[in-house]
């Protein structure tokens, strides 16, 4: 039998370590964290896996409502592969939300200092030097000629990174006028597809597949998120997340 007191004990001492362990970790990772990236604890933060085993962490940029990695401790997992327990902690980056969001910058460009910063976020050792480039720039150049995905450029000693667009000849553009009929057609094709849900960054692929000059400027918005919520006012859509606290274009 335990007595109250003892349990009222036993709570106090598992409390004061969750707290020093809480500490420890805000102390380890601090240091290793850009001035500009900030620390937060957040209690009712979940993670959609069940394989963790004590704390877990994601990675956001300011004026997004997504995480860009996302990671934690699972010491059990490696075990039920290998025969042996080891502990370990691990994220995934996604990649494909750093492109969204290279795309939703103003003019589809970021300085190289940007996407450098978003690198760090993810991968805090992270070093140029470490993949044989003298400078960050070298290496987005070499990228740059490797896979043609983006162009890099010099203006005013700053390094800009831009997508790269297909070009296709002039056709009908998106305008504030007709943008509403053409989301609503796209979007009901993909009704008809079977698709009750999509990806924002896959529907705004689909969208520059059709019309590759897009840009949320033409329409008087800055973001491709204000487009959803504007399309969201036209009841063409519902915005809404998934476990993960991804979003998603529930389409109506």
């Amino acid at each position: 039998m335990v007595k109250f007191g003892e349990r009222m004990k036993a709570a106090r001492t598992a409390k004061h370590m969750s707290q020093q362990a809480l500490a420890d970790i805000i102390g380890s990772v601090k240091p290793m964290l850009a001035e500009s990236v900030k620390l937060v604890f957040d209690p009712t933060l979940v993670r959609g896996m069940g394989y963790y085993t004590g704390p877990i962490f994601e990675v956001t940029l300011d004026g997004y409502n997504f995480a860009i990695a996302g990671g934690g401790r699972y010491d059990q997992m490696i075990g039920k592969f290998s025969g042996q327990n080891v502990s370990a902690c691990g994220f995934s980056i996604g990649f494909e939300r750093i492109v969204t969001i290279l795309k939703e910058s103003d003019s589809g460009e970021m300085l190289a200092s940007e996407v450098k910063s978003v690198l760090l976020r993810l991968r805090p050792n992270f070093s140029e030097k470490s993949v044989g480039f003298s400078t960050f720039g070298k290496l987005i150049a070499r990228l740059s000629q490797q896979f043609g995905a983006f162009s890099v450029e010099s203006e005013q000693f700053n390094v800009i990174v831009s997508l790269n667009q297909p070009h296709v000849t002039a056709g009908e553009q998106i305008t504030r006028e007709n943008y509403t009929r053409i989301f609503s057609r796209i979007l009901s094709e993909y009704k008809e597809d079977g698709f009750d849900r999509v990806n924002p960054s896959i529907l705004k692929s689909a969208v520059q597949a059709d019309y590759p000059d897009f840009t949320e400027r033409q329409i008087g918005l800055r973001r491709f998120s204000d487009v959803l919520r504007a399309l969201e006012k036209e009841k063409l859509l519902k915005l809404e997340t998934d476990e993960g606290g991804n979003m998603l274009v529930h389409i109506l």
